[in-house]
């Protein structure tokens, strides 16, 4: 409760009386609740950062998983937390993992338009093409909400994945949904006519 709330120097005691009793900080750091979430998942879900260095000093892990297989980078991406993002970038997050509906970080900050944070998630190698449960991509998402430099981050991050833009362009979800219908459904011209031009099948 302490590290969730952001109380650092409360979080500070607890490692220091741990210490006192002979109990391991790295095990105790990552304990889990009945969610099987740790302390690491909730400060990074709050975007306390102060907290989050002390946990990854005492090497909080950061690739563990709560029952729905959701990372501390999928919470801080999702809730757009940057700063937290790059700390658990630069610690070895991967970018890549999937939670069980098959959402990664990427999908989470194009849904809900952190464009700072697609940028970061971009640079640390998250994978573009990447899709969930229902078939969906980041793409799809930045499409259907109209978020357009998102769009353009993850066009041009394809490319550089080795990625047929094309072909990445008409991936759909489980109903057969493409981007570019998405985009055109909801409105969202300019993003319509970044796709529109970009894909030279004009399949649509």
């Amino acid at each position: 409760m302490a590290a969730q709330n952001g109380h650092y120097d409360t979080v500070i005691l607890l490692l220091e009386k741990s210490k006192d009793q002979g109990i391991d900080v790295k095990t105790y750091i990552n304990l889990r609740d009945e969610k099987g979430r740790s302390a690491l998942m909730y400060v990074a879900y709050e975007g306390h950062f102060d907290v989050l260095n002390i946990l990854l000093q005492n090497e909080a892990g950061v690739n563990l998983t709560d029952k729905d297989d959701n990372t501390a980078l999928l919470y801080a991406a999702q809730n757009g937390r940057i700063d937290v993002v790059q700390r658990l970038l630069d610690n070895e997050a991967n970018p890549n993992l999937q939670n069980k509906d098959g959402d990664t970080a990427l999908i989470l900050a194009a849904q809900n338009g952190h464009t700072d944070v697609v940028g970061l998630l971009l640079e640390g190698k998250a994978l573009t093409d990447l899709q969930n449960q229902d078939g969906i991509t980041a793409l799809l998402c930045a499409a259907k909400n109209g978020h357009t430099d998102i769009v353009r981050q993850l066009l041009e991050k394809s490319k550089d994945q080795g990625i047929d833009v094309n072909t990445y362009i008409n991936l759909t979800d489980k109903d057969g949904t493409t981007a570019l219908m998405l985009a055109a459904a909801m409105g969202h011209e300019d993003v319509v006519n970044i796709l529109w031009l970009c894909d030279k099948s004009k399949i649509f």
